[in-house]
């Protein structure tokens, strides 16, 4: 389970205060599929920073499973970090050099990678769609298809949560369609929890719960099932 406690991010530009978060206190439950909805610069990346230990709070806690990961060391929190957290970019973040088959196993480098693991890369791709495209680099793959990689590379270390920030934002209708029911049947099948940042309502939802943000702040929650 994911706590969120009076959860405030502040940055200072100039002489001014911008209050990113400011007071978010949630929970998210294991295996959960929710949607954070908000209009440009009400605080839906930064709050999905938070919950990837990609940032710290300026105050508040994130509790992950029982632990505060503002208080563990930055090594542990690294582990936990690749171990139990997939993200998914709008941006793909691939590589541009490397092919889709080593841009998953991108995650895995820091162990070594055995043919056990290659081997589940390759499985990734084909539950994707792209296994015949396994060899191909990002250049030569449609936007669509950069992203199901990128959605490949997140399920490569077996997390227990999905972070996805507007993986529909670069793609047309059709292949948002397509990464959204992924997302559902993964949810479903793996009892993975996922949270994904939208400004698609039609995209939110297809969600259990959506989280509506407005400067730094919960605005209402609405159930969808």
């Amino acid at each position: 389970m994911i706590e969120l406690i009076d959860l405030k991010k502040y940055y200072r530009i100039g002489d001014i205060t911008v209050k990113a978060l400011d007071g978010v206190s949630m929970k998210i439950e294991d295996g959960e599929f929710i949607s954070i909805v908000g209009p440009s610069g009400s605080g839906k990346t930064t709050l999905l920073d938070q919950i990837g230990a990609l940032d710290t709070p300026t105050s508040g806690k994130v509790i992950i499973d029982g632990i505060d990961i503002a208080k563990i060391p930055k090594s542990i929190l690294y582990k936990l970090r690749r171990k139990k957290i997939g993200f998914v970019f709008q941006e793909h973040n691939l590589i541009p050099s490397l092919t889709a088959l080593e841009n998953v196993l991108i995650p895995l480098l820091p162990e070594g990678i055995d043919q056990k693991k290659y081997e589940r890369a390759l499985k990734l791709l084909e539950i994707v769609g792209l296994k015949e495209r396994a060899l191909h680099k990002p250049s030569e793959l449609s936007g669509g298809q950069k992203q199901r990689v990128a959605m490949a590379r997140a399920l490569i270390n077996n997390p227990k949560l999905i972070l996805a920030d507007e993986p529909t934002g670069s793609v047309d209708s059709k292949t948002g369609q397509e990464i959204v029911g992924f997302l559902k049947k993964l949810n479903k099948e793996f009892n993975t929890t996922i949270i994904i940042v939208t400004h698609d309502l039609e995209v939110a939802k297809n969600t259990d719960r959506i989280i509506f943000l407005r400067d730094g702040k919960i605005d209402r929650e609405v159930k969808t099932l």
